[in-house]
């Protein structure tokens, strides 16, 4: 079998990123098709990528352009960027011997029908980004989809995915601990519905320390996200609630691994939820809220706790001692190490490749 990952146009291919969650998955699942013996490729924009066999559909990477020149920074341009990125993945796709397209931008099957080749599409994105579902539903009928959990799955009806496979990382390389320091962590890009606020509220009530991670996005077109940084969250920042920035994975790991427990306070509806598996992977306990996908990854009482709000987040942080951390990592190392994940899209291609025939 000879596959074609199609990685988003955003952001380039390698080890030190510090955002990039879909690219994460891409990076994974390219390993293990390689240690599988599995001739395959990925289409990315050109720049610093760290992985063999990258086909390039752009000369940068989208926010390699934005920050190089500033003409780049309108909506337009970020349009145009992604149909480029697409033109160049149908070039690629349709001139090569490949069994299968795996699409993780969530845009090539608007296109479908101008692929040679069997397409399977993971659904990485909120289904808000569909702006008229009766009429997705009906043309692309007979595309594949898979959705990254459940939740997602229903989410998604319109589109009546046929697959589930969860999202994964290489979790067997994240340090572990029985021990824990006293801290809480919280990791996501700043943004209010990630809810660091409902984070910083739980620690200053349980008098914690909270260690905050993640970007704040610099889109010119959109300040929204800035204004919640300075309004919201820079005003709590002191000796006790300390925010740190960016973090690659090397870094984020050992505030996983050290922290008492994770928060992860989100409102939407979260389609997997990387942050989680990362933390339980260190054996750190997640209260997360009850949202999307969450529920099919935090085992009530066992490896975390899900909460409805702040008030409960607060409550049950005095119950993490009850968690027991080698259950944390167990819980998924069993489920989502990309070794098993890239096993599951093997029959999934299998499968789509059939019902091509």
């Amino acid at each position: 079998m000879k596959i074609l990952q199609v990685s988003p146009n955003v952001l380039n291919l390698n080890k030190n990123m510090t955002y990039g969650g879909i690219e994460r998955l891409v990076l994974g699942l390219k390993e293990q098709y390689d240690l599988m013996g599995l001739e395959n490729y990925v289409i990315a924009p050109d720049g610093d990528n760290s992985i063999p066999n990258v086909l390039p559909s752009l000369f940068e990477s989208y926010w390699a352009s934005i920050k190089r020149d500033s003409k780049f920074q309108s909506p337009g341009n970020a349009v145009f960027n992604n149909l480029a990125h697409i033109s160049k993945v149908l070039e690629i796709a349709n001139a090569s011997d490949v069994d299968i397209v795996h699409d993780h931008t969530g845009k090539v099957f608007s296109f479908h029908k101008s692929l040679n080749k069997p397409l399977l599409t993971t659904l990485h994105g909120p289904s808000e980004w569909f702006w008229d579902k009766d009429l997705y539903k009906e043309f692309f009928k007979g595309c594949n989809f898979n959705a990254v959990s459940e939740s997602q799955r229903q989410d998604y009806h319109f589109l009546d995915p046929q697959y589930v496979v969860y999202n994964g990382l290489e979790l067997k390389s994240f340090p572990f601990s029985l021990s824990s320091g006293s801290y809480l962590f919280s990791l996501g890009q700043i943004t209010r519905y990630k809810g660091q606020h409902h984070a910083i509220a739980a620690a200053e009530r349980t008098n914690k320390p909270l260690i905050l991670g993640g970007n704040i996005s610099e889109d010119p077109t959109d300040s929204e996200d800035r204004n919640y940084f300075d309004n919201e969250i820079r005003p709590h920042l002191g000796s006790s609630i300390k925010y740190v920035g960016e973090l690659n994975d090397e870094q984020k790991k050992v505030f996983f691994r050290d922290a008492y427990a994770f928060l992860m306070p989100i409102s939407c509806n979260e389609a997997f939820g990387l942050v989680v598996i990362e933390s339980l992977a260190c054996g750190t306990p997640v209260i997360a809220f009850s949202r999307g996908a969450i529920p099919e990854i935090i085992e009530h009482g066992k490896n975390g706790f899900l909460v409805e709000d702040a008030e409960e987040m607060v409550r049950y942080l005095s119950r993490i001692d009850e968690i027991d951390r080698g259950y944390c990592r167990k819980s998924v190392l069993n489920r989502f190490d990309i070794s098993l994940i890239s096993e599951k899209y093997i029959k999934v291609y299998e499968d789509v490749i059939r019902r091509a025939k």
